[in-house]
């Protein structure tokens, strides 16, 4: 598996866009931060993601390539302000997303690998039964990744690009 995955990679806000449902058009992402940490040793990706700024939310998962399912959990929820909380709420509805606490498992993960620079993540709600959604990451160049996340009726949520920090 390509090792070029690993690393800090940094959102760039500048080309990122998010899916307005309510417009029906791409629009710029609404995320705050999003930085994630990545370790692809052995066949098992780790992934460390801190997103937003009000609330901070920090996400870890530890996944098998190719293996079972595993859990992503929220390691962290920070607000700095009640709007944060309000924030959160309303994102979560806008999304069709369950809200969740530190501490929990917010979904189950299976990453799949299409090739050595390309990664599909597939997710169920934490109780196993229902779709979530699904996330393609890819090596766009040496230092660029783009992920796009998809709902489970295969709609468009998120187009993000990241670029490899330090």
């Amino acid at each position: 598996m390509d090792s070029r995955f690993n690393g800090l990679w940094k959102i760039d806000l500048g080309r990122s866009r998010q899916w307005d449902w309510s417009a029906d058009k791409w629009v710029p992402d609404m995320v705050e931060r999003e930085d994630i940490e990545i370790c692809l040793r052995n066949g098992v990706l780790e992934w460390d993601l801190w997103a937003g700024i009000d609330p901070a939310v920090n996400m870890y998962a530890k996944v098998t390539i190719d293996g079972d399912w595993a859990p992503y959990i929220c390691r962290e929820l920070k607000f700095a302000t009640p709007e944060g909380e309000a924030r959160r709420q309303a994102e979560a509805s806008k999304l069709n997303m369950p809200l969740f606490r530190a501490g929990e498992t917010t979904a189950l993960l299976k990453v799949i690998r299409v090739t050595d620079t390309y990664l599909v993540r597939v997710s169920r709600t934490p109780d196993g039964r229902t779709a979530n959604y699904i996330m393609s990451t890819e090596l766009t160049g040496p230092d660029e990744r783009t992920s796009i996340l998809t709902s489970p009726d295969g709609q468009p949520v998120y187009h993000r690009i990241f670029t490899r920090a330090g």
